[in-house]
């Protein structure tokens, strides 16, 4: 293993040879919107004072069809997905226009199923990006199982873009399989080097591209070399890793207790990354039970996120996703505009603001935790907005 003198902040489950800035979670800062609560003396989030705080949804996920070129074995859209519904083109259109109009920062084209499987009146998530203005705040990202991404790849199309995820399982042909149950590693991985040459070779500083590692009961044993096949051959800009979770009720994909154990071995013994390192990341990677919450699920209610269903349903994002008590109206019936700052939207960020505060959360699932965490540090005098200059870098548009 390499030493570091320093350890670096960062978000959950990643992880890099020398960690960077853009993995620290005081990036919720450049919201603004914990320093208005507080400077405006407020305690409570209102119908009156939601919007004045939050006028936008800051990042949305906005998942544009069911349908799905894989079968993982981990999936947590199984039961969701079974209707391979999409959101149509004029909604999809609609939507973005109120939301840039809105003030949103971050737009991420992610599941339900494959995004770049999306096709309504001929057109492709290709033709959206080609199509939209985003104008100069906000930023479009994707999150990818990389099989289809050849239809993006031109300068044209992937300059637009911020970030690109792509979702990785294995380092051969057979682990890789085991895991999606589909015989697309090769395609994957010609279009992964791909898109990394075309940025080399026209110079491109964005989009960053990122591997993320989904560590599953299948590959867990081969998370070492997995991590050198996509570091040495690859050459993302940066990899992420995360275990996967049971997100649906009845889900039993988490790795087991002596696989969690076992893996820890691995990160310690096998995996090349910083020494000092290691221990914050296995905290990241496997998080210690009965985690302390914050006094808030500040995210939820200062309005940081917001994800788009295929059915057009808008839910306030959470580890448990469309669960349909918490959905807070449907973009074919309402736009986007009448459903932010709603009465049905207050009552739901209540609703989950409780749940979080009595223990009710499963916080070892949640990204916005640590995000909770450091506005609980602001108002308590212990950490200040970072500089302005490191928004892109820290990737400021997402959250």
């Amino acid at each position: 293993m390499k030493f570091m003198e320093e350890k670096k902040g960062m978000t959950p489950l990643s992880v890099l040879d020398q960690p960077k800035v853009e993995f620290e979670e005081d990036k919720v800062l450049y919201t603004n919107r914990i320093q208005k609560f507080s400077d405006l003396g407020y305690t409570e989030i209102t119908k009156e004072n939601f919007l004045e705080i939050s006028p936008a949804p800051w990042s949305v996920d906005f998942q544009f069809t069911a349908v799905c070129n894989q079968h993982c074995s981990f999936c947590s859209y199984e039961d969701r997905n079974k209707h391979l519904k999409k959101n149509s083109y004029g909604l999809v259109k609609r939507v973005h226009k109120d939301l840039i109009e809105m003030g949103t920062r971050g737009l991420i084209y992610t599941g339900g199923g494959e995004p770049l499987s999306w096709r309504d009146e001929g057109k492709t998530i290709k033709d959206i990006v080609l199509e939209q203005n985003y104008g100069i705040q906000t930023k479009p990202s994707l999150v990818t199982n990389g099989v289809m991404l050849n239809t993006l790849i031109s300068p044209e199309i992937i300059s637009k873009f911020h970030f690109i995820s792509i979702s990785v399982y294995g380092h051969n042909e057979e682990v890789f399989k085991d895991v999606v149950k589909v015989n697309t590693f090769k395609l994957q991985t010609k279009n992964f080097k791909n898109i990394m040459k075309l940025k080399k070779d026209y110079n491109l500083k964005y989009p960053e591209i990122q591997a993320k590692i989904l560590i599953t009961r299948e590959n867990y044993k081969y998370l070492a070399e997995i991590y050198n096949f996509y570091k040495n051959e690859i050459k993302p800009d940066h990899i992420s890793m995360r275990c996967v979770n049971n997100f649906e009720e009845g889900q039993d994909v988490e790795l087991l207790p002596s696989q969690k154990e076992e893996l820890k071995e691995i990160v310690k013994q096998k995996l090349d990354i910083n020494e000092a390192y290691v221990e914050d990341f296995l905290n990241s990677l496997l998080p210690p039970p009965n985690l302390i919450p914050a006094t808030n699920c500040w995210t939820i209610k200062l309005g940081h996120n917001l994800l788009i269903s295929t059915l057009g349903e808008v839910y306030i994002e959470i580890p448990y996703g469309a669960t349909k008590e918490y959905c807070i109206g449907n973009l074919n019936e309402k736009s986007i505009k009448e459903i932010w700052g709603s009465e049905k939207h207050l009552e739901v960020i209540n609703m989950l603001n409780n749940r979080m505060t009595s223990l009710g959360c499963d916080l070892r699932m949640c990204r916005h935790h640590k995000y909770n965490k450091v506005m609980d540090d602001y108002l308590e005098n212990k950490t200040l907005t970072p500089a302005s200059s490191d928004f892109d870098l820290k990737h400021g548009y997402y959250l």
